[in-house]
């Protein structure tokens, strides 16, 4: 009897998923595999992070146009072409009558080699106008070919371990100004590029406490 059953339930499944095509609605792809960079920009943002501030758990536009220095976020935005075409995988369930193709999140093949932070002004004693403040930045990302999920990694750890560009990603201070000013942050970004191998791009203006 449970021989009949199994049988049954085997071949309702291979009904239903004979029947599914995408004529059907479904977006079935082909859907691409990668993407390169074209450009970068930024913007400014004020986190919230976990009781350790060892995670970050939301992201907010600043108010005033000013910050805590250890809430500052500087959010990559990139733009991008999508490459490689790729089938998804059809899933489905047995109770549930949706349907959805999954679609691969495109993944970079672009190493990154430096990344240079500088700023308009002095920023401390121990960092003057124009001195790369990279080592005084985590980074959080969202970015499974790079294993970054939302914990922070200090930036300058992150690029030796030699990382290919994320999906999404934010640099985040982790030291305070001697003064209460306003600062512009100028990014240089190099990477072993298909098209392009360097980004530069400046923050906008906002005030660090």
């Amino acid at each position: 009897m449970k021989i009949k059953i199994l049988a049954f339930l085997l071949l309702t499944v291979v009904t239903i998923l004979s029947s599914l095509s995408c004529d059907d609605g479904l977006d079935c792809g082909p859907f691409p595999n990668f993407f390169k960079l074209t450009n970068l920009d930024s913007e400014v943002f004020e986190v919230e992070y976990s009781g350790d501030r060892s995670r970050v758990i939301d992201y907010n536009g600043i108010t005033e146009n000013q910050v805590a220095y250890d809430k500052f976020a500087i959010g990559i935005i990139p733009e991008f072409n999508t490459y490689g075409w790729n089938n998804p995988t059809l899933s489905f369930g047995l109770i549930s009558t949706a349907y959805a193709c999954s679609p691969p999140i495109p993944e970079s093949e672009e190493q990154i080699d430096s990344i240079i932070i500088t700023t308009n002004k002095d920023f401390n004693a121990n960092y003057s106008q124009g001195s790369d403040l990279s080592e005084i930045f985590d980074i959080v990302g969202y970015d499974e070919a790079n294993n970054l999920n939302d914990n922070l990694v200090d930036l300058n750890d992150f690029i030796g371990m030699d990382p290919v560009v994320p999906y999404e990603f934010y640099f985040l201070l982790k030291e305070k100004p001697d003064t209460l000013t306003s600062f512009q942050f100028t990014i240089q970004f190099y990477q072993q590029g298909i098209d392009i191998d360097y980004f530069e791009f400046t923050t906008e203006e906002v005030t660090i406490e």
